[in-house]
């Protein structure tokens, strides 16, 4: 959720930054209270939840910065394209 709320923050300072979230939903009442979070200030368009892959190196490829907003090992990674 921070980082959910960092990047709302920097949106103003960086309009065409998307975040992706990426990554299993471990906790779902968590899960609820961001989607809840991103609908009430409007940032549908912005971030993407991309769920699981197998794949996670691609998307470190396509990122331009990184967030790994977890406070266990393997749990979600943010990261957004510029």
């Amino acid at each position: 959720m921070g980082a959910v709320r960092a990047f709302h923050a920097s949106l103003p300072e960086v309009p065409r930054a998307r975040p992706v979230i990426l990554g299993p939903k471990y906790e779902e009442k968590l899960f609820v209270e961001i989607e809840g979070y991103i609908r009430r200030h409007g940032l549908e368009e912005h971030i993407i939840y991309a769920g699981e892959s197998l794949e996670a190196y691609s998307y470190f490829a396509m990122a331009d910065a990184f967030v790994f907003a977890s406070f266990l090992e393997g749990a979600r990674l943010l990261s957004w394209k510029l």
